[in-house]
């Protein structure tokens, strides 16, 4: 029998659509270690909007309010987040963003020593392709491709929306809006070249 994960990473993703091409990738991990979960998932909850399936950064894009709200909670937790973000070029697709997005992101979790990633589901086929992903990184040998991956809807956790939250205020600021980002106290913003 393993022993369970004592340090998780929750992921959620972003795009920043550009007319003339795919634009800008962003993929979120916030770490958590096993003894922070229950008070991370207690705190998302308390800011679920009454009524709503879980807490959405562009459902409160008319809340600036409860964002900074967000932010500020997901601070007193002192939570690490880790954004890396790939702008594509004319011939990428999202879905190679994304791969090129995770190698360099299980790279820095490996660093960080994560045992489980928890990944907000995209749908069975891209949560697949995800795994499929990962058994092709450790064919490779990458470090972190060893780190266990699984994947759930993003009412399902809570914990999860924690990314949303971080993810949401870095796409924010790279569209120019920097109120939100200027609140994280915990990130590092890791930019590939395309």
């Amino acid at each position: 029998m393993t022993e369970p994960s004592q340090i998780f990473a929750f992921l959620d993703e972003s795009a920043i659509s550009d007319e003339k091409g795919p634009g800008t990738y962003l993929l979120c991990a916030v770490v958590c270690n096993r003894s922070q979960l229950d008070e991370l998932r207690q705190v998302m909850q308390n800011l679920q909007p009454r009524g709503a399936r879980k807490l959405h950064w562009h459902g409160l894009s008319r809340q600036p309010a409860r964002r900074a709200h967000w932010l500020a909670a997901l601070n007193t937790l002192s939570l690490m987040s880790v954004v890396v973000a790939r702008a594509g070029n004319a011939n990428e697709r999202p879905e190679r963003q994304r791969r090129k997005c995770m190698e360099r992101l299980v790279q820095t979790l490996h660093e960080l020593r994560v045992e489980e990633i928890i990944a907000e589901s995209r749908g069975r086929a891209d949560d697949k392709r995800d795994v499929e992903h990962f058994v092709r990184m450790q064919s490779r040998q990458l470090p972190g491709a060893t780190i266990r991956i699984h994947h759930k809807p993003g009412p399902q956790d809570p914990a999860l929306w924690s990314a949303d939250a971080v993810v949401g205020a870095v796409a924010a600021s790279i569209k120019g809006e920097e109120r939100y980002i200027e609140q994280l106290t915990r990130y590092t913003l890791i930019t590939l070249a395309p």
